[in-house]
């Protein structure tokens, strides 16, 4: 029998309650607080972890939909529609959202993706902030 994850953190986090905290001196205050602040993590982590790839999928289909948005106002003004590459964005956009539709993709792949999205949105809500004052507006909005 191979465990699945969540057997594996359920051992990790039994081990080191009933095995690895007990063997802290107990005069070794620091050694326990970062011990039980360890186990403490892993069971939020063990409760988290079924529900990581689904949130990633939801986290790039919403950062899909705002960057939208904001190519949207930014095509309505035309003075910075050159600054912006929408191809490297469609294409950011499009390799996010593929992976988001496919069951067996990488959850940490969806994480990278996420984080060019987040880029290219960093990058545009930069220069609505460096131009003029309906565009920032618009976008703040």
């Amino acid at each position: 029998m191979v465990p699945d994850t969540l057997l594996r953190f359920d051992a990790m986090i039994r081990t080191l309650k009933n095995t690895i905290l007990p063997a802290i001196p107990v005069d070794n205050k620091a050694a326990i607080e970062q011990a039980s602040l360890l186990i403490a993590s892993l069971g939020v982590m063990e409760t988290q972890i079924p529900f990581a790839h689904a949130f990633e999928v939801s986290e790039v289909r919403e950062l899909s939909s705002l960057i939208d948005v904001l190519v949207e106002i930014f095509e309505r003004n035309a003075a910075t529609i050159q600054e912006i590459d929408r191809i490297r964005i469609k294409d950011a956009q499009t390799s996010a959202l593929d992976r988001a539709a496919d069951p067996m993709s990488l959850t940490s792949d969806l994480q990278d993706d996420g984080r060019i999205i987040r880029a290219e949105i960093d990058m545009l809500i930069e220069l609505a902030d460096s131009s003029d004052e309906q565009l920032f507006n618009d976008v703040a909005m």
